[in-house]
């Protein structure tokens, strides 16, 4: 469940940027989010 907090667009308004207040996972993986994956000091970490 996410609850739209701010709405908010680029100055050239090509891109959209939503602020939201979220409870529970997003991602099908159980994850709060989806973007859990980063990749530092040349090595994926979760």
């Amino acid at each position: 469940m996410q609850r739209l907090v701010e709405l908010r667009y680029y100055c050239e308004a090509a891109t959209l940027l939503l602020l939201v207040d979220q409870t529970g996972v997003a991602c099908d993986t159980g994850h709060r989010t989806c973007f859990y994956t980063a990749w530092r000091d040349g090595g994926e970490t979760l």
